[in-house]
């Protein structure tokens, strides 16, 4: 199959297989905060739409976070197709797993403003997927947009700034060939 990743942790590196350009799989049961992963477990790593991947790759310091994550929505997912939503929520919420995407990120070291532009990307996308959304969930929206915005604008600050470089460059090779 494909290529070999790891990420990981001081006990056992986290070993991933390329499937495909999307999928991974976990080459070996892994254990982190709680949530086990079993060998065999596919996952697509961070899943960033590909607009934003420039700036936040499938894949990255959030590796790790991002399986334990599609590890635990799987778990609830499953659960809540067997014994319905609040069954579910009693044993495994999403909100739990979304604070736990947090939690191992900010151990491995992800930096404040990519944790939080995941977390609250993963966050949204839960509070989208509740066929309700509790009140608390809602007081939420606020700090969820804020990661997002400050993401947007610097992606549309940092493009005018290209362009003036791409420019430049374009016109200062037209003095270089003029020279020769």
């Amino acid at each position: 199959m494909g290529a070999g990743h790891e990420a990981g942790s001081l006990d056992s590196p986290l070993i991933l297989e390329r499937l495909d350009w999307r999928r991974w799989r976990v080459n070996k049961t892994f254990q982190c905060a709680g949530v086990s992963i079993p060998a065999g477990y596919v996952t697509d790593l961070a899943s960033v739409p590909r607009i934003f991947q420039g700036m936040l790759p499938a894949s990255g310091s959030y590796t790790l976070a991002a399986v334990v994550h599609d590890c635990g929505c799987t778990a609830w997912d499953t659960l809540h197709r067997r014994v319905g939503r609040q069954m579910a929520n009693l044993c495994f919420p999403r909100k739990t797993t979304d604070r736990l995407f947090l939690n191992v990120m900010a151990d491995e070291g992800v930096p404040f403003l990519t944790r939080w532009t995941l977390w609250a990307a993963v966050r949204a996308n839960s509070i989208k997927r509740a066929r309700q959304a509790h009140l608390e969930d809602l007081k939420l929206l606020p700090i969820l947009a804020g990661p997002g915005l400050l993401v947007l604008a610097a992606g549309l600050l940092t493009f005018p700034f290209l362009v003036l470089f791409w420019a430049g460059n374009r016109v200062a090779g037209c003095f270089d060939r003029s020279s020769n």
